[in-house]
């Protein structure tokens, strides 16, 4: 029997964000701005894919006399959940650009709560830079009455959830939900003939606030403090994230999760997150009779 294609439920189209605030958001932004956002689109695409195959099928036999069959599509949708604790554009692209290079065709991102007041513009500008069609406001009732319907419609699903209250049912059925957590530091080392943009670094993560080492320089704002000039300071700092010109394994803090260098300052990705995250697997085993 062939497959029902997977439709987000009616009601979702009552609450979708209107197209003159993308535009809006667009004609706000300026050029240095829409290319820290471009740059980051393009390193998640390199990373994830785009994957050109829609289904993907391996079969093997084994000594004992089994053959497996491992089939593999993408997931039918992937919704992407926010609130007001969410402010960096990049971060939110971290969850999106890797849903639609991997293949899957329904991807929604809801903002919960928060109906009255008006979406970051950098949020809106990079979701029209990646070319989201389906950007909501919702309230909790209807993220559960959404959920709801996925998970009765017979479709499978991702939920990658943001918010500082984020759900609590890590998998239910057939939906997998991803709550990705971090510490909101980001450490950074300059030297003399540092490359790295602090404007880009401050426009991509409004929500962060930032340790700087090494050489000192004029700051972007009050949510970076310039703590020493010693590297050994540098390296014990807590950070999820750190921005650096050198590479090597022991010149980064160990905490670090993430570092990111000149030209990619304004950059995220979620070190956690792999495409079979987005991937449906069946499997079938038989003796080969």
């Amino acid at each position: 029997m062939q497959k029902t294609e997977f439709q987000f439920p009616e009601f979702i189209n009552e609450l979708v964000v209107d197209d003159t605030l993308f535009a809006r958001a667009y004609q706000n932004s300026v050029d240095q701005d829409r290319a820290v956002l471009k740059t980051c689109i393009a390193g998640l695409y390199d990373w994830y894919g785009p994957r050109k195959q829609t289904a993907q099928r391996s079969t093997q036999v084994w000594r004992s006399g089994l053959e497996s069959t491992l089939h593999t599509t993408p997931v039918d949708c992937t919704i992407i959940l926010f609130d007001a604790s969410l402010c960096s554009p990049t971060r939110l692209l971290a969850a999106l650009v890797p849903a639609v290079a991997c293949g899957v065709r329904n991807v929604l991102v809801a903002r919960i709560g928060d109906e009255d007041s008006p979406w970051p513009e950098a949020i809106l500008t990079g979701l029209e830079l990646a070319g989201l069609e389906l950007a909501v406001n919702m309230t909790g009732d209807q993220l559960d009455e959404l959920l709801e319907s996925v998970q009765h419609g017979g479709g499978t699903g991702r939920v990658i959830d943001f918010r500082e209250d984020a759900l609590q049912c890590a998998t239910a059925g057939n939906i997998m939900v991803m709550c990705p957590r971090f510490d909101s530091v980001g450490a950074i080392w300059l030297d003399e003939r540092t490359g790295l943009d602090l404007d880009a670094v401050a426009f991509a993560h409004p929500d962060m606030t930032f340790s700087v080492f090494g050489a000192e320089v004029p700051l972007p704002n009050d949510r970076f403090s310039y703590c020493s000039a010693n590297m050994d300071d540098f390296l014990a700092t807590p950070c999820t994230v750190a921005f650096t010109q050198t590479f090597s394994l022991d010149m980064v803090p160990t905490s670090s999760q993430l570092v990111l260098g000149p030209g990619l300052e304004g950059s995220w990705i979620l070190p956690e997150l792999h495409p079979e995250f987005f991937e449906s697997h069946r499997i079938f085993w038989t003796t080969g009779v």
